[in-house]
């Protein structure tokens, strides 16, 4: 019978994205532990439970929430405390957040050794001082001060091309569905769950066309159920124009599996396009000058052999990027 995970790592950012930024964290580690397997607190809009369910490394999953939610305040601080003692765990890991929340939460949860980044009033709370960040650390971003305490424990990323696992029967169905459709495949991510982060349909309208005049093959629009509408105007606007367009929404694990058979993704600054490094498949995020490029820190992550890059804009914002733009961008970069 395979053994239950007795390490707990907490990462309450709540995006997709998020999720896809931390799965080399989380995998590095579970393997120095004895299961080889971690539990996992995050935040349901992770999607965690869906994209972690082929992950060898992630036994399960434990629900966070917060702002607003049953977990806030003192009261919840209980309740999650309750929540995480019912698990027996023998250490936990605060991967970069500065809460009070976790570090004592998991204390009154009777773990022995809780690991983090030392942030503040955290230090009472947390084991090995030593491996606390330095006052400059603790001001990066969170993918770096979590980057940052694991090595101080030691550990190094895995040596992993394609750290997202997912049922191989997903592809089956994907080859099935879309086999026909002629290669290469071309993606555009359309997704955002902020308006102002997300570039105009016409912008990639335009683009898919002078793709397709580069490359032939098919473009693929990627989208949530939030973009229903403008991934089939997408569509019908690039049929019109005899381009191949196939908008693909619905079960994000579908969506993730065409994602990896596309040679590329172009798309918003959102988790499906940050997840092309995690299932093989390169790609280029749009960013206006308000947006925090987190995927620079891409290279700390050792995702750098993907070739995720950035498209910046300056001075003005997303809108003011031109598909001739972004067309010179994948010239330069050789995947057109």
């Amino acid at each position: 019978m395979p053994k239950k995970s007795r390490t707990l790592v907490i990462q309450p950012l709540q995006g997709i994205g998020d999720y896809m930024w931390f799965i080399r964290h989380l995998h590095a580690i579970a393997e120095r532990t004895p299961e080889k397997k971690i539990t996992l607190l995050t935040r349901p809009r992770s999607h965690a439970d869906i994209l972690s369910e082929a992950d060898p490394y992630i036994d399960q999953i434990l629900w966070l929430d917060i702002k607003p939610g049953k977990h806030d305040g003192i009261g919840g601080l209980k309740d999650l405390s309750k929540k995480i003692r019912s698990h027996g765990f023998r250490e936990a890991w605060i991967l970069h957040s500065r809460s009070l929340r976790y570090p004592i939460a998991c204390r009154l949860a009777g773990i022995p050794k809780v690991y983090g980044p030392g942030m503040g009033l955290q230090k009472p709370f947390l084991s090995a001082s030593e491996t606390f960040l330095t006052d400059t650390e603790q001001k990066k971003h969170p993918i770096v001060r979590g980057t940052r305490v694991m090595e101080r424990h030691g550990l190094s990323f895995l040596k992993e091309k394609v750290p997202l696992s997912f049922d191989p029967s997903f592809l089956v169905k994907v080859k099935k569905e879309f086999g026909s459709f002629e290669k290469p495949w071309m993606a555009l991510c359309i997704s955002s769950s902020e308006t102002a982060k997300k570039w105009p349909a016409e912008a990639f309208i335009e683009l898919g066309k002078k793709l397709f005049k580069k490359k032939k093959g098919t473009v693929f629009i990627l989208g949530g159920p939030a973009e229903t509408a403008e991934g089939m105007e997408i569509q019908a606007a690039l049929q019109q124009a005899s381009v191949p367009g196939v908008f693909v929404t619905g079960d994000l694990r579908r969506t993730l599996q065409v994602l990896q058979m596309c040679d590329f993704v172009v798309g918003n600054d959102t988790g499906v396009t940050h997840a092309a490094p995690m299932v093989g498949s390169k790609g280029l995020v749009l960013l206006g000058r308000s947006q925090a490029p987190i995927h620079h820190y891409a290279p700390l992550e050792g995702v750098r052999s993907t070739e995720t890059k950035s498209v910046s804009l300056l001075p003005n914002d997303i809108h003011d990027i031109s598909p001739d733009q972004v067309l010179k961008k994948l010239q330069n970069l050789k995947w057109v």
